[in-house]
């Protein structure tokens, strides 16, 4: 017995060796990893009767709901474009718009009474000169890590302080993984070694703890066209939860990765089948409609759920998916094309789901943050004037706190 457990751990050594390269650590292939993850999403089994699932409203499977009128004052104006929420305390942080027209990062109390705007563009310690890309809320430091301006800044929250993080590299996609740690996607890390795309870590000073490098034969149950090399899903890449975690998907991959102290773990299995993406489809217009196309911006987790956002038929739709059995929950048909305004709205908003307002009336809500057991969506004031006395067209979007 000690014998083989002597070979077994020779064996897990060299397969440990044999993925390092150039000091970069190389991504093995992991085509079955199901039986390691916390659940798989049956896929086939949601576009088998695709056409037949846009009927759940997030009334179906909401335990509460709770709308928070947000206060207009010059300082807190908000619009429906790139509306972005999390909840710190007794604080509701909020932002729309984006780069030079975003409406600053704005505290709300629990009341939506406007507290005070804590991000804006200019040149100040807090400020950003040149707008907003992007931000999020990082839970073990209390900090937001904003992007924008060509530049990240970590804002303190209960300090109102904010520190630039200094990098030698181009950085998109920054997001805390817990440790003080941050991952990103990158092209060319500073060392010059490849331009192939890798999945790097920084802690707060700015130095490189590890990147993940992605070899050319790193295709997992894809295939691709010849010559072409292994890329990682472009628009987005990265996907941070509410709950500290962040999670990843590539291209060519039906698994889904949570990311966290410089590795990657099997987290959820997509499970595609007759409908999985292939290379070959892609130059073919009618075949490439029969396939599932995971969206960038696509992907929150809850304690409960998960959210995906993808394109099928031509699509664009956002699908709720109970961890507990991998089933749909609730299917969203947005649009007739991903090219048309809705995929504009796809953008502007992280997912979207139907809801019935309490005077009966259906509408389609954008979903603008997600955290472990909650979810915030808005809705115009234009659906909420009819059921919520004191908002007219001139008011915010509304809040919607919904506990799941």
């Amino acid at each position: 017995m000690r014998i083989i457990d002597i070979k077994i751990a020779l064996l897990l050594i060299l397969c440990c060796t044999s993925c390092k390269k150039d000091g970069r650590t190389l991504l093995k292939e992991n085509s079955d990893n199901e039986a390691k993850l916390v659940c798989s999403l049956d896929i086939e089994r949601l576009l088998d009767d695709f056409w037949n699932t846009d009927t759940v409203l997030l009334n179906d499977f909401a335990d509460s709901v709770r709308f928070i009128p947000l206060e207009l004052t010059p300082k807190s104006r908000l619009t429906n474009i790139n509306f972005h929420c999390c909840r710190w305390e007794d604080h509701y942080i909020v932002s729309s718009g984006v780069f030079n027209n975003f409406t600053g990062i704005i505290s709300f109390d629990t009341h939506g009474r406007f507290e005070e705007s804590l991000m804006e563009i200019g040149h100040g310690p807090t400020e950003l000169p040149l707008g907003l890309y992007e931000w999020c809320f990082d839970a073990q430091t209390r900090e937001l890590v904003v992007q924008g301006g060509h530049m990240t800044k970590l804002y303190s929250l209960p300090f109102h302080t904010a520190v630039r993080l200094d990098f030698k590299d181009h950085v998109s996609s920054l997001i805390p993984v817990g440790d003080s740690l941050y991952a990103f996607i990158g092209a060319m890390p500073h060392s010059g070694k490849t331009t192939e795309p890798f999945l790097g870590f920084y802690d707060r000073k700015g130095t490189l703890i590890k990147n993940l490098y992605y070899g050319h034969k790193r295709n997992i149950n894809q295939e691709r066209r010849e010559g072409q090399v292994a890329r990682i899903e472009e628009i987005k890449h990265l996907y941070h939860s509410g709950s500290g975690k962040a999670f990843f998907k590539d291209l060519y991959n039906d698994t889904i990765y949570s990311v966290g102290k410089g590795n990657l773990i099997p987290y959820l299995f997509l499970k595609t089948g007759k409908y999985a993406a292939k290379i070959k489809n892609l130059d073919n217009e009618e075949a490439k409609k029969k396939c599932f196309y995971f969206r960038g911006h696509g992907l929150s987790v809850t304690d409960r759920y998960v959210f995906i956002n993808y394109i099928y038929e031509g699509r664009n739709c956002c699908s709720v998916w109970e961890k507990a059995n991998g089933h749909a929950v609730a299917n969203t048909i947005i649009n007739n094309s991903p090219g048309s305004a809705g995929a504009t709205s796809m953008v502007n908003n992280k997912h979207f789901v139907r809801y019935r307002t309490p005077l009966g009336k259906i509408v389609t809500m954008g979903i603008v943050g997600v955290e472990p057991k909650r979810m915030y969506a808005i809705i115009k004031s234009s659906d909420a004037m009819d059921f919520l006395p004191g908002i007219n067209l001139e008011s915010n979007p509304v809040l919607m706190e919904v506990t799941l």
